[in-house]
């Protein structure tokens, strides 16, 4: 894995811009503290999507974001308590579902780390290919390092 670059806040927009251009759909695995940036993350690639409602998917554990420019499916993994939960989300269908779509499909995963709990993996994880992985780190102010795989 290598460092990319940073990305502040107000280059959320043009990093899903640019994130386009690509062949693959994005599987971007997020962690960090509680409120360091990660919603606030998705909702501008929403919006520089053309998907201007994006918000927490916290209460439902996933939430589908279709844009004129792209489509974001969003999990926040942090209440589940096990792999049960997880499948009992769709997650695994969704997976499938976004491999099979094109570079405008982003499924961006808030608290990412619990997939390395319930025992899916993250980082080289059979699961993962297919998609341009990309790992985001959220601390201190809203800038982020994207390491991509």
């Amino acid at each position: 894995m290598t460092a990319g670059p940073t990305v502040e806040l107000g280059g959320a927009a043009s990093w899903a811009r640019a994130s386009l251009s690509g062949v693959l759909p994005k599987l971007i695995f997020m962690n960090g503290e509680m409120g360091a940036g990660k919603t606030t993350f998705v909702t501008k690639v929403a919006e520089a999507l053309g998907a201007p409602d994006a918000a927490s998917p916290s209460f439902a554990l996933h939430t589908r974001y279709e844009g004129s420019e792209g489509t974001i499916d969003h999990f926040d993994l942090d209440r589940l308590e096990d792999a049960e939960d997880l499948e009992s989300t769709g997650f695994w269908d969704l997976i499938e579902s976004a491999r099979a779509s094109g570079p405008a499909h982003f499924v961006m995963i808030e608290w990412a780390k619990r997939l390395d709990e319930f025992g899916a993996g993250t980082r080289g994880a059979p699961w993962t290919r297919g998609f341009d992985v990309q790992n985001l780190d959220f601390s201190g102010s809203p800038t982020w390092a994207i390491l991509r795989r």
